[in-house]
């Protein structure tokens, strides 16, 4: 304060003019300053709020990607459920008629050629849950047929659907047993990492070992109005990528992640070191909200090693309960670089803002 009042004093004794031309100068300065504080606090509003707009864009594309894929996998149960060749040798395989049996196969393999992306199940089951055949295909597109005998109706939502008999389809958890002996059961493997603000303990113990699907099961109706069996189809997201990346490919997103539990089973988030972020974890604030609450998470969130602009929606099963989550955003350093770019002066930041991201209006 000293060296300012001294300042002050040298001014007013100073030659009217110099006097003048300093305070002018000052008053000019002083504007300067807080008009690009101002625009600056009204840039940095500005971009949240554009930010916000893309990521909530993100999540409906998002959301209706997997919404789409989920009517792929449940209508190629239907499909198979329907199929004439399905029932008509349904009867004769489940009495172990290996002509009636290969018939089921043939039908099984056609319906598989003609589904979905990524790896996929398709079998039929007996009137008990157990599998009479089926085929597989993994994410690498080698071909296996389905282990026979198994039984699937302690799954609940094939047990739900053979009870009830109606078709069925929601995302599910498939314990290791299921898929055991099968090419799916390395896939369904997924490592976990210790990761930065993530919980002290798993949401589900079964993290790492079961699977995340989208399953559909129909139930294969005999002529006179039975069920006597059931068509299953289901995707493994675990370390399959396929539905994350045409996510971000076809709707343009940043980056987009499928969790079980508090897991990521399936991203295009990278780590440090590059890779996919699979095993890596939410971070606790934003598992609160999402799987223990059962609600929407927006917001900048910690993902895997920095700070993105995010919306988490809860994932749930066919009975209600949430068992994962389905993620977008951007990070949030690249976005908002034009902020730190333009600090020293308005003239710097203006060129910058086109690096926005094209939000479309709304309704567009």
């Amino acid at each position: 304060m000293e060296t300012i009042r001294r300042f002050f004093e040298k001014i007013n004794a100073a030659p009217f003019q110099v006097a003048l031309v300093i305070s002018f100068t000052l008053i000019a300065a002083i504007t300067i300053s807080l008009g690009a504080l101002v625009t600056s606090a009204t840039v940095k509003q500005y971009l949240a709020e554009i930010l916000n707009m893309r990521v909530t864009r993100d999540a409906h594309l998002a959301s209706t990607f997997y919404e789409m894929k989920l009517g792929e996998v449940w209508g190629t149960s239907q499909e198979l459920a329907d199929n004439p060749a399905v029932i008509e040798n349904l009867a004769a395989a489940r009495a172990g008629d290996p002509p009636a049996v290969q018939a089921v196969n043939s039908q099984i393999a056609l319906a598989g050629s003609r589904a979905f992306r990524g790896n996929r199940c398709l079998a039929i089951l007996d009137d008990a849950g157990r599998l009479l055949a089926g085929q597989i295909v993994s994410s690498t597109g080698t071909s296996s047929t389905a282990i026979p005998g198994a039984k699937w109706t302690d799954l609940p939502i094939i047990r739900s659907a053979m009870s009830e008999a109606r078709s069925l389809g929601s995302t599910e958890i498939i314990p290791i047993q299921y898929l055991a002996g099968t090419d799916l059961a390395a896939q369904l493997h997924v490592d976990v990492f210790q990761t930065p603000k993530a919980a002290r303990e798993l949401f589900d113990r079964r993290e790492g070992t079961a699977g995340l699907a989208l399953v559909g099961v129909t139930p294969v109706m005999s002529r006179d109005g039975l069920v006597q069996g059931a068509a299953l189809c289901f995707h493994l997201f675990n370390n399959d990528f396929s539905l994350v990346d045409q996510i971000k490919e076809a709707a343009m997103v940043d980056t987009s992640t499928i969790f079980l539990g508090d897991l990521r089973v399936s991203t295009n988030v990278r780590s440090a070191e590059g890779r996919r972020a699979v095993g890596t974890r939410l971070a606790e604030e934003v598992a609160e909200v999402l799987l223990n609450q059962g609600r929407e998470y927006v917001g900048p969130a910690f993902v895997v090693n920095e700070n993105y602009i995010t919306r988490y929606e809860p994932l749930r099963d066919h009975t209600g309960p949430v068992i994962g989550g389905l993620y977008v955003g951007t990070r949030q350093s690249a976005s908002l670089r034009p902020l730190h770019v333009g600090t020293g002066g308005v003239a710097r930041e203006a060129p910058l803002t086109s690096r926005l991201p094209f939000v479309p209006p709304t309704g567009a």
